[in-house]
C-alpha cells in the first residue's frame, strides 16, 4: 500500500502537550528586554514590566481553569496576543524559540522519530500537523537533526501556527489557525495538496478526532504515541481517550518501537 504518515506534535512526538512553555520563553524573553529598559530608568519599560507581571497572573489563572475544563484554549491565546505578542519585536520571538530548541530536543520520543525516519527514507511521505507554531517546531526539529542525525520531516510539509504581523513589521499575533480544523487541514493541505494517500495519523487529545474520523474513511489508520499510553498512569481522562480511540477508531496501540516499525512495515 503507497501509506503515507502524518503526526500531531505536542503530546505525540514532543512531550509538552500544550504551548505554555514556548509561550513562557517568550515571556522571558520579553522581560528580560524590559528589564534593560528599566535599568537604563526607561518609564515605558517600567509601566511595560509591571504590565507583564499582571499578564502573567492572568495567564497563569486562565491556565488552571483549562486544566479544569472551566475555559478554553482560545482564551489564553487572546490574552496573550493582545498584551504581550502586539507590538513585539519578532526577533525577541525568534531568539527565545531558538534558546528553547536547545533543550527540548531532550523532550522528543526519539522511537516515533527513528521509526518515521527509517519510513521516510524508504521512501514515505511523511508530515506534521499540528496547533503549535511552525517555527518552533522546525527549529526543535533542527535540534534533532544536529544531534541525533535523523531527520524525520520535510520542514514543507509542517502545518502548524503562524505568526501574523502589523504594517510596521512587528508581531500581531498567532492566528490559532489549526486549533479545532485539523481535519480540514489534513484533508486540504495534505491530501489534496500534498497527495498523501493511506494516511497513518498519529495523535494524542480530542483535537485530532476529526484526523481519526478522515483518516479511517479513507484507508488509512489512526496510531495512539507512546507519551499517551503513558500518560495513563496518571490521568483517568486519558484512559477514556484511549479507550474512545481504540473501540471507535480500531486505533493501533504500540507496545514498543519496534512494533510500531513492524506495523508500519507491513501496513
Amino acid at each position: 500500500m503507497n501509506k503515507s504518515i502524518v503526526s500531531d506534535w505536542n503530546g505525540t512526538i514532543y512531550k509538552e502537550v500544550d504551548e505554555k512553555k514556548t509561550y513562557l520563553n517568550i515571556g522571558l524573553a520579553y522581560k528580560e528586554t524590559l528589564l534593560n529598559g528599566v535599568k537604563h530608568l526607561s518609564p515605558k519599560a517600567v509601566f511595560k514590566l509591571i504590565g507583564l507581571l499582571k499578564t502573567k497572573s492572568k495567564l497563569e489563572g486562565i491556565y488552571r481553569e483549562i486544566k479544569a475544563g472551566e475555559a478554553d484554549v482560545e482564551e489564553i491565546y487572546h490574552v496573550f496576543n493582545e498584551r504581550v505578542i502586539d507590538g513585539l519585536d519578532p526577533n525577541i520571538i525568534f531568539s527565545s524559540v531558538n534558546k528553547l530548541a536547545n533543550t527540548a530536543i531532550n523532550e522528543v520520543d526519539r522511537r516515533i522519530l527513528s521509526v518515521v525516519w527509517a519510513e521516510k527514507t524508504g521512501g514515505t511521505k511523511t508530515g506534521i500537523l499540528s496547533a503549535a507554531w511552525e517555527r518552533s517546531i522546525i527549529m526543535i526539529l533542527n535540534a534533532v537533526k544536529y544531534n541525533y542525525k535523523i531527520n524525520p520531516f520535510d520542514y514543507e510539509d509542517i502545518v502548524g501556527d503562524k505568526l501574523a504581523y502589523n504594517s510596521n513589521g512587528t508581531a500581531k499575533c498567532f492566528l490559532l489557525r489549526t486549533y479545532g480544523r485539523k481535519g480540514y487541514f489534513l484533508e486540504d493541505e495534505f491530501a489534496r495538496k500534498r497527495g498523501f494517500k493511506n494516511i497513518i495519523y498519529f495523535g494524542d487529545t480530542e483535537d485530532d478526532l476529526s484526523c481519526f474520523d478522515y483518516v479511517t474513511s479513507n484507508n488509512g489508520k489512526a496510531v495512539l504515541p507512546f507519551l499517551l499510553i503513558e500518560r495513563q498512569k496518571e490521568n483517568q481522562k486519558v484512559v477514556d481517550f484511549v479507550n474512545l480511540c481504540t473501540s471507535k477508531y480500531n486505533a493501533f496501540v504500540p507496545k514498543d518501537e519496534d512494533d510500531l516499525a513492524k506495523f508500519l512495515k507491513c501496513y
